[in-house]
């Protein structure tokens, strides 16, 4: 099994943690913090100290929908909805900005949103995170 196509549920959801770390790890690194919409969990986290840039069901709903992209990328690929030159890296990386975007512009955060320097190392990330890249067939 190829890293890049997770197939078994365990791999899927360590691949989409493993993804959205590296957004975890931009924001860290630009020190902005993502608030959760839910006002007990955003009260939880200062509560606790918690230091983390995504937290609660911001986090969990992006695991989440890298998750479902993993679980529709073989249905994808053969309806061929890529294209015939795309790999599987590059289309998670622009999957995961794509959403990533959207949450900073949902939360009107939109200042944070990547450079085009810091999209190509985030997207380098995510290639490293799934080495082995092959496209769709």
């Amino acid at each position: 099994m190829y890293k890049n196509n997770p197939t078994s549920e365990a791999t899927i959801k360590e691949t989409a943690t493993s993804i959205v770390e590296v957004f975890e790890k931009y924001l860290l690194s630009i020190d902005a913090i993502v608030p959760c919409s839910d006002i007990e969990e955003e009260q939880e986290r200062k509560g606790d100290g918690n230091q983390t840039a995504l937290y609660g069901m911001e986090y969990w709903h992006f695991v989440g929908e890298m998750e479902n992209w993993f679980r529709m990328l073989p249905t994808m690929c053969n309806i061929n909805a890529f294209g015939t030159n795309n790999t599987v890296s590059g289309m998670a990386a622009r999957h995961a900005l794509s959403y990533f975007n959207n949450l900073l512009k949902g939360k009107a955060l939109e200042k944070y949103k990547p450079t085009e320097v810091q999209n190509k190392k985030i997207v380098d990330n995510i290639q490293n995170i799934l080495r082995g890249d092959k496209k769709c067939k």
